[in-house]
């Protein structure tokens, strides 16, 4: 039982440590977008997933480690580690602290984005209206006899051209979908956390209270699974470039329809046609494969 719970906590935290690299990736792209594109690639986002797997193994590790020496009597009595002293000064205070910080953490980094976002869609929509109206008082402005005036105004309208074509809208939908699951999933673990800490129990409620404890994380671990399986679903809704590639891998819609619909950025157009050519090469493998067993 213990060996599964860990388990299970260490798939709590790769979560965890996904949402918050994703929280502070988002933050930063909105915040700094042109420094964003020179300095996060691919390889980043592998880097980042390798060490989630690293951070997740060397805790299963610990824990099992420590498991280990309290459950065991022979390494129990050499050791003189108890369920009182090493699993909660060594495990379960430590979990309890990051578990309650993080959280908080990541709902701040996600709102102060979601800040950025609706600033920045502002903007874009207050250039889109000031170019419908200079649009419509070009063609006035054009018939003047003065033509210093009609110069500068094609300047200005020409510059204003380029902001609205360089202004695109920040899609807020997967950004506020990530930020619900996560703080209406997560929220019974963190609360949890917190109420475990030395500021509201003694470090004998665990023990005391083993079987409730038990119950309440059986809830907990139902909300956590509860969350991968809405997330998905979620990712999937909202997320126009996932579900256009997955759309294609399954055959739903032709490669290349509607590629031209949603407004994706030349970086987003990019790395779809790079998936795309990835699942075209895995289907000519494929055929060519039938072929030769065919023959």
């Amino acid at each position: 039982m213990q060996l599964l719970n860990v388990c299970l906590i260490g798939c709590f935290w790769s979560t965890m440590i996904t949402y918050v690299s994703i929280s502070l990736l988002k933050l930063f792209g909105v915040a700094y977008p042109l420094k964003y594109r020179q300095k996060v690639s691919r390889k980043t986002c592998i880097r980042i997933v390798q060490i989630n797997w690293v951070i997740i193994l060397l805790m299963i590790l610990l824990s099992y480690l420590i498991y280990l020496i309290v459950y065991i009597p022979s390494l129990s009595k050499w050791t003189g580690c108890r369920a009182e002293t090493c699993l909660q000064f060594f495990v379960y205070q430590p979990r309890n602290f990051l578990i309650s910080n993080t959280y908080l953490f990541t709902i701040s980094c996600t709102l102060i984005a979601v800040i950025f976002i609706r600033h920045q869609n502002i903007k874009v929509e207050l250039i889109s209206t000031t170019a419908k109206t200079i649009s419509f008082k070009n063609s006035k402005i054009n018939s003047s006899p003065n033509e210093n005036i009609s110069n500068k105004w094609n300047q200005l309208t020409n510059s204003l051209k380029n902001k609205q074509q360089s202004a695109r809208r920040l899609p807020l939908a997967p950004l506020i979908s990530g930020l619900f699951t996560f703080t209406i999933f997560h929220a019974p673990y963190a609360l949890f956390a917190i109420y475990l800490t030395p500021i509201f129990t003694d470090l004998c409620f665990y023990l005391i209270n083993y079987r409730l404890v038990q119950r309440y994380l059986g809830i907990v671990r139902c909300c956590v699974l509860l969350r991968i399986c809405l997330d998905a679903i979620l990712a999937f809704g909202t997320d126009k470039e996932l579900s256009k590639i997955i759309k294609n891998f399954v055959g739903i819609v032709k490669e290349g329809e509607g590629e031209e619909e949603g407004g994706f950025d030349s970086s987003s157009r990019s790395r779809i046609n790079t998936i795309n050519s990835f699942v075209g090469n895995i289907n000519e493998r494929k055929n060519i494969k039938n072929k030769e067993e065919n023959k």
